[in-house]
């Protein structure tokens, strides 16, 4: 189901090294922060392409790289979504957020989602994804630091692949419905929403 995780894809030397971001399209001035990473990254390693799920728009910038560009069209139906993401074979997913009060509101999904796809994420510093990402579950990367920690897993499969693993142990073990609930609803009323259960 679209619940359960998959390993990580195992990547043979010199093969394609997929970067993944899954957004929407209000989240450009997110991954527009850390274009000129991605354009470090694909210069430093021919063989990775970059892909796109969601209707968040493909940067100008990245035009010149051709068909090292990939897009996946957004899909409505969630359990669809995760169900397609899965088979995508992404070998790092990016998380990138402005430091913006908005964001701090922000719940890790995108971390839940990359990590049932087997997908190890690498991040912005902040309130979200801290807590899910430390003690080697993936990587906080400083706005200048995005390619050299993609890089970094490019090189090493078994940090990768360990990283992965360990994202996805933490998943099963702290993230119940009944958790994932609790979350949301403290994020709502930090909001100012007026809940009532």
């Amino acid at each position: 189901t679209a619940g359960e995780c998959v390993p990580p894809v195992e990547r043979a030397p010199g093969a394609t090294f997929r970067i993944g971001y899954q957004g929407t399209r209000n989240h450009g001035h997110d991954l527009s922060m850390i274009v000129p990473q991605i354009i470090r990254t694909l210069d430093a390693a021919p063989e990775a392409t970059f892909e796109l799920f969601g209707t968040i728009e493909t940067p100008r910038a990245l035009d010149r790289f051709g068909d090292r560009i990939v897009r996946h069209g957004a899909i409505s139906d969630y359990e669809v979504f995760l169900d397609c993401l899965k088979p995508l074979g992404w070998h790092v997913g990016l998380a990138p957020l402005r430091t913006l009060e908005f964001n701090t509101f922000r719940t890790y999904t995108k971390w839940v989602e990359y990590t049932i796809a087997g997908v190890p994420m690498i991040a912005s510093p902040g309130v979200v994804y801290e807590g899910v990402l430390a003690d080697g579950a993936g990587i906080i990367a400083p706005d200048d630091g995005w390619a050299d920690a993609i890089l970094t897993l490019r090189a090493d499969e078994n940090a990768r692949l360990s990283m992965a693993a360990m994202a996805q142990a933490r998943l099963l073990s702290s993230c119940s419905l009944d958790q994932m609930e609790a979350q949301i609803l403290h994020v709502l009323r930090a909001a100012g929403a007026k809940i009532s259960i």
